[in-house]
């Protein structure tokens, strides 16, 4: 499953889907792997806490989104400082060109 990522934290991520699966319930553990651009993939392991379905209007279409939020679990401390990290960079961008 490929999802786009749509909040990061240390602790969790919420990702979400256009592609339909039956294969993840609420309560699952999974093997996450996450790419941010500038950085070396992340091979994370979470748990799925939460999964909505949300029809979203794009060009009057509707689109069934899915999301999903997992929270992190065995976090390593290395993998907990580059999430950090991840996280400053991605509010430092943000902020760039909110202000700029």
């Amino acid at each position: 499953l490929v999802g786009k990522v749509s909040d990061l934290s240390t602790t969790g991520i919420r990702v979400s889907s256009t592609q339909h699966t039956d294969e993840l319930n609420v309560g699952d553990e999974t093997k996450l792997e996450i790419h941010v651009s500038g950085h070396e993939p992340l091979l994370l392991q979470a748990h799925m806490r939460h999964r909505t379905e949300i029809n979203e209007t794009i060009k009057e279409k509707k689109i069934l989104h899915y999301y999903f939020g997992f929270q992190f679990t065995r976090l390593t401390k290395e993998n907990e400082k580059n999430l950090s990290r991840i996280n400053m960079e991605l509010y430092r961008n943000f902020l760039q060109k909110v202000t700029g």
